[in-house]
């Protein structure tokens, strides 16, 4: 998730707040139309009889100057890709990918050290990235159950250089579009029902009634990610996993009403 070296794609050369809303945006107003045409790809040979799966053995934070070409782009490669900006992206892509059909999704790597590590050195107190810890709340609180269907209603847009799907080419020329800024992926069992969400644009919250197919419930909780958007772990532990109670009696008649923060995601756990 993020500019990728191999696809000649470079990193971002300089820190700043277009570069985080841009880090929010790196799925969705990036590389989500190659995974949708993924998905025609991979139905189109199960019609034709060929019983294939999908499934990623690289996957995680980019945008790392790995062939960087200049110091700035190194570091801020090193920092867009750390950010709680990252995870908030992460969580909203993988959970994204299971609904196009993608199966199992290795993360890329689970050691220490710079790029594509999920923690730093262990000199470096040995500190989890963002987005290796958005992967924690996914698996503990929403992998393993059966993937739901989602609708959002009335997003706020949020304007984004984009390629279209029909321009996505290496040298394409970025063009100005406008994309929902929340997003939502549901699984459950006959027992919970897990909700993300996601708001990725950096400046502004959103109130949000979320509805879910149950009359009653016992038990509310909200796993998210604690910490400022811009915030990594690289120099300390700003970013960390956290969760909090939800009153029950703020759920009236199947709907929970819930304010998406900027650049954050949250997964919400309704028990019955």
């Amino acid at each position: 998730i993020g500019p990728r070296w191999e696809m000649g794609e470079a990193s971002e050369t300089k820190v700043d707040e277009n570069g985080i809303q841009k880090t929010l945006l790196s799925h969705r107003g990036g590389n989500e139309p190659e995974w949708q045409k993924q998905e025609k790809a991979h139905l189109r040979l199960r019609e034709l009889g060929f019983n294939i799966k999908m499934s990623a053995y690289e996957g995680g934070p980019s945008g790392f100057g790995f062939r960087a070409k200049t110091k700035e782009e190194d570091l801020a490669g090193e920092y867009y890709g750390n950010t709680y900006a990252m995870g908030t992206a992460i969580l909203d892509a993988w959970l994204n990918a299971w609904k196009l059909g993608w199966t199992y999704q290795c993360y890329l790597s689970f050691g220490q050290g710079r790029w594509w590590s999920s923690h730093t050195s262990m000199s470096q107190g040995h500190r989890p990235s963002p987005g290796w810890l958005a992967q924690t709340l996914i698996n503990r609180h929403f992998a393993n159950q059966d993937i739901l269907k989602t609708e959002v209603k009335n997003s706020p847009l949020i304007a984004i250089d984009a390629r279209t799907k029909d321009e996505q080419k290496k040298n394409a020329p970025p063009k100005a579009a406008d994309i929902p800024s929340i997003y939502a992926h549901a699984s459950g069992t006959d027992k919970k029902i897990s909700v993300a969400v996601s708001n990725l644009n950096l400046n502004k919250a959103c109130n949000l009634e979320i509805a879910v197919p149950l009359k009653f419930v016992s038990k509310i909780t909200r796993y998210y990610l604690k910490g400022n958007p811009h915030d990594t772990n690289l120099d300390d532990l700003k970013v960390t996993v956290a969760e909090e109670k939800i009153d029950t009696k703020n759920f009236i008649d199947g709907v929970l009403k819930f304010k998406a923060e900027p650049g954050k995601a949250s997964i919400l756990v309704f028990e019955k």
